[in-house]
């Protein structure tokens, strides 16, 4: 399946950027604290959506070639889960978390291990 996505990368951009609107329209909700989007417990919401949205990126980004670009990967999927704290900041009801912040960065980092980590198996690293 991994290798059908690096074959069309336009897949891998496409399903990074769907990703990506779904956390920005998640974060745009207004719900009661004890509730994380769609009932899902929020640290694991946090974690699972930023590895998803890093797991895509990865494969857009580096298509099984480019492992250079790994840090790049680790700083964007850093840098969106900030970005995304910053529009709670703003979005009423919401407030910005250091902790989701983290929670999110480390779901990038897992996302992008995941990738590396399949690469690593297969040999292509």
């Amino acid at each position: 399946m991994i290798s059908k996505i690096e074959q069309n990368s336009l897949m891998a951009w496409i399903m990074a950027l769907i990703t990506a609107a779904t956390i920005f329209y998640a974060s745009s909700l207004t719900f009661a604290p004890s509730q994380g989007p769609w009932s899902v417990r929020p640290y694991i919401y946090h974690v699972g959506v930023f590895a998803m949205f890093s797991f895509f990126l990865s494969i857009a980004i580096i298509q099984a070639q480019r492992t250079k670009f790994i840090p790049l990967i680790a700083i964007l999927g850093v840098m969106y889960g900030l970005s995304d704290e910053i529009h709670q900041f703003f979005t009423p009801g919401r407030s910005f978390s250091f902790g989701d912040v983290f929670l999110d960065s480390a779901g990038a980092i897992i996302g992008l291990a995941t990738y590396a980590f399949t690469l690593e198996v297969r040999k292509i690293i």
